[in-house]
């Protein structure tokens, strides 16, 4: 099946097949075509549809709109989806979007959280807002090396040459001014806390985590305690980007969640 570029509420995807999709989310700084690898296993008879998060898109692709109109703008990709999984940033939207639908959905979490509380957040709303303006100050490749020396990204398999390329082909038209805008408008400081109105929604939601990712394995566990309807899942040999590091086991729970979608 080939690949064709649509929009949804003004959120622009990559999709293969028809509805309903099984939707990826990528994370901050990332691209659709993150999701290459879990592609591959999943098959490509398998429909799909790839969001592209504000910000990340060409530079002719201007970003617009908040948190709160572009998680809206999601649910309009969550109703023609079977199963939904982001990463990081993506998994945050993701759940932004879910905690406004009453129909139940199955998601998968990579590294994401249900909102900081105010202090917490208040605090990191500076820290984006000064990261922002830091950004708009770099070249891309100075952006990229200095992200990705933070411990939190600390990759737990190393890629070959030809992943290498893959990733890098996906995530070529990224701009620093794009990031900037998704940093200011869609970092965490920007996330309203849903975790009770989350709870209360019948979605189906796994919490997945690298087992070298402390912080998020932890939260999972968490958060799995909240509701019957979550539960928590360990990525082995991975850090926080499990997608990347173990994308046999992110597809295999994407599997085995679609028998019962």
């Amino acid at each position: 099946m080939k690949w064709r570029q649509m929009e949804l509420g003004g959120v622009t995807g990559f999709v293969r097949g028809e509805a309903p999709w099984t939707l990826f989310i990528h994370g901050f700084a990332g691209a659709p075509w993150d999701w290459c690898r879990v592609l591959t296993q999943l098959g490509p008879q398998r429909p799909a549809a790839l969001i592209e998060i504000p910000g990340h898109g060409p530079q002719n692709r201007k970003p617009q709109g908040d948190w709160a109109s572009i998680t809206r703008a999601l649910g309009e990709w969550l109703d023609r989806s079977s199963l939904s999984v982001g990463y990081s940033m993506g998994g945050r939207l993701l759940v932004g979007a879910l905690s406004q639908l009453d129909s139940p959905k199955h998601a998968i979490v990579l590294g994401g959280h249900t909102g900081l509380g105010p202090q917490e957040r208040d605090a990191r709303r500076r820290w984006d807002l000064d990261q922002s303006s830091y950004l708009q100050n770099e070249t891309m490749q100075e952006f990229r090396r200095r992200w990705g020396s933070l411990p939190l990204l600390k990759r737990s398999v190393l890629d070959s040459d030809e992943d290498v390329a893959r990733l890098e082909s996906g995530r070529g038209k990224l701009t620093v001014e794009g990031l900037a805008w998704a940093m200011r408008y869609l970092g965490s400081g920007s996330m309203p806390d849903v975790k009770e109105s989350l709870r209360t929604k019948p979605h189906r939601i796994t919490w997945a985590a690298g087992e070298h990712d402390s912080k998020y394995v932890a939260l999972g566990k968490e958060l799995a305690q909240l509701s019957s309807h979550w539960s928590h899942e360990l990525v082995t040999g991975a850090g926080h980007a499990c997608h990347l590091d173990n994308a046999e086991s992110i597809t295999a729970l994407i599997e085995a969640l679609l028998v019962d979608a």
